[in-house]
């Protein structure tokens, strides 16, 4: 998969006029869809990789020790991740 994000546009505000402002505004507004769009995706995967992950965690493990031990994170994270998960297929399949 491969994003197509590029800070491709003049920085250069001060000398600059209306009209390449204009210009230059639509593609950092461009740009800031882009990087959204991809937040939600890596976001996505995260919570699929979270979910796949339980699946081997041992049955009597308390699941806040194993994902911090396993993952280096705490559960409530993994948890919000879930839901945002949830809510990203739920809005998908609306």
């Amino acid at each position: 998969m491969k994003w197509d994000v590029k800070l491709e546009y003049d920085m250069d505000f001060i000398n600059v006029n209306l009209q390449t402002l204009i210009s230059t505004h639509k593609l950092i507004v461009t740009q800031e869809e882009n990087l959204e769009n991809l937040k939600l995706v890596v976001a996505f995967h995260r919570g699929l990789l979270y979910l796949a992950a339980r699946v081997y965690a041992p049955e009597c493990v308390e699941m806040k020790a194993w994902f911090d031990k396993m993952f280096g994170v705490k559960y409530l994270t993994v948890l919000l991740v879930i839901q945002r998960l949830h809510a990203l297929l739920t809005d998908v399949l609306v």
